[in-house]
């Protein structure tokens, strides 16, 4: 029989002590359709297959997607004591210590894009716990930082921050600037600030090697800061956005120090002006001049630089 409840969650689970299978929304309503039609049963005939289902709930259970509950403390230690850490996934079903590093992203990937809170903890389950820092031939800490961006857009910060904490302390030597940026811009979408400009600093810091900086972090670390001063001028939190913008100030001197253009920085400025001017309709008493002075601290491109001087006069 084929059980259909009309619940929003995109994808159902239905679990037998046998077997786990994901089906979609749509696939089960198509299916209830075409088995009624092949069986000759009526609405009558699918309300019993409901009533059915519910009588058989002591041996079946239906998992939700974006149902935290559906992951128990207890389940994940039956979990690691079998080795198998299984997904609601057809692509990849369980994660084991013979799993490839390319199961691991296909998985991250999928729990991502359906927003399996299940799924997520399984893997950092599995991830944390379940390998050796040998997994993935190098490549874990690159798998860490996947995770963690994929958790917190998910919301589950504690499960992301100890990723976080294992990357940084088990492999430094994969901490690349781009990653470490995804995975601040994930901190402030989980409303995390002072995290994430603690963050900011440990992977993001400015680091001066005998007179040479590493232009990629700095680039970073501008851009980073440039999201952290819009996120809050939007949100009508000038506090927040103007600490940002003193950094951005401070940093403009080093950046054009270590000589690097405004087409590789490619700092959104538009976005920010826009970001400030809405939140002064709300906020007037806000310092502005701090974002003005930031962005004159910084290498310009002509074009606008004719634009933002006008702007700075009114």
């Amino acid at each position: 029989p084929v059980y259909y409840l009309p619940f929003p969650e995109q994808s159902i689970y239905y679990q037998t002590h046998h077997t786990t299978k994901m089906f979609s929304k749509t696939s089960l309503i198509s299916f209830s359709l075409l088995f009624s039609q092949a069986s000759g049963f009526g609405a009558g005939s699918s309300a019993a297959a409901v009533t059915a289902a519910a009588s058989r709930s002591s041996s079946s259970r239906l998992f939700y997607v974006n149902d935290p509950s559906a992951l128990t403390a207890q389940d994940l230690t039956s979990i690691k004591k079998r080795g198998r850490y299984e997904l609601h996934s057809n692509n990849v079903s369980c994660l084991t210590a013979s799993s490839s590093t390319d199961d691991v992203i296909k998985a991250i990937k999928r729990a991502s894009n359906t927003k399996s809170v299940h799924d997520i903890n399984v893997i950092g389950a599995f991830l944390l716990e379940g390998t050796d820092e040998s997994f993935g031939y190098g490549f874990k800490g690159d798998l860490l930082a996947r995770f963690a961006v994929s958790a917190l857009r998910l919301n589950e910060y504690e499960v992301a921050e100890r990723a976080i904490a294992m990357r940084r302390a088990d492999f430094p030597a994969t901490i690349v600037p781009f990653e470490s940026a995804a995975i601040l811009r994930g901190l402030l979408r989980c409303h995390r600030i002072e995290e994430a400009f603690d963050f900011l600093d440990d992977e993001l810091s400015v680091e001066e090697n005998h007179g040479i900086y590493n232009a990629d972090r700095l680039k970073h670390r501008a851009q980073a800061l440039a999201s952290i001063a819009s996120r809050h001028f939007f949100e009508a939190q000038p506090q927040v956005a103007v600490r940002a913008c003193k950094m951005l100030q401070g940093l403009g001197p080093i950046v054009a120090d270590a000589g690097l253009s405004a087409d590789f920085l490619d700092m959104p400025w538009h976005r920010l002006l826009v970001a400030a001017d809405q939140c002064k309709v709300s906020k007037p008493d806000g310092d502005y001049d701090h974002l003005v002075e930031a962005i004159r601290s910084f290498p310009l491109d002509d074009d606008f630089v004719t634009v933002f001087e006008r702007l700075a006069e009114k």
